[in-house]
């Protein structure tokens, strides 16, 4: 719609990253982003402290026994180092055919 002509739409443009920039640095972006296996086991995932600390921030919100808490904690591990279902054939397979927001 505006071509190549910068002045035109970077002032859209500008717009739009300054309210993604707020938005991608919540906690529950980083958990969404840390559990899409797509994004997870992908070679350019970045586990910085960032995303860390807003997976464990929503665990702590959402996961209120600490008995459950703790099995998420064990059930992460396996996650993380894909064991069980998460290394299944049938998981490597479809991790990038399956869109992540169907069940």
């Amino acid at each position: 719609m505006f071509g190549d002509s910068k002045r035109k739409y970077m002032s859209y443009w500008n717009m739009i990253n300054q309210r993604w920039r707020g938005m991608l640095h919540k906690p529950l972006y980083a958990a969404t982003y840390f559990l899409n296996p797509r994004c997870f086991y992908s070679e350019n995932f970045s586990n910085d402290v960032e995303v860390k600390r807003g997976l464990r921030e929503c665990m702590h919100r959402i996961i209120l026994d600490i008995r459950e808490y703790a099995q998420a904690n064990v059930e992460l591990d396996s996650y993380k180092q894909e064991l069980g279902e998460f290394g299944s054939q049938t998981a490597q397979m479809t991790l990038n055919a399956r869109s992540p927001v169907i069940i």
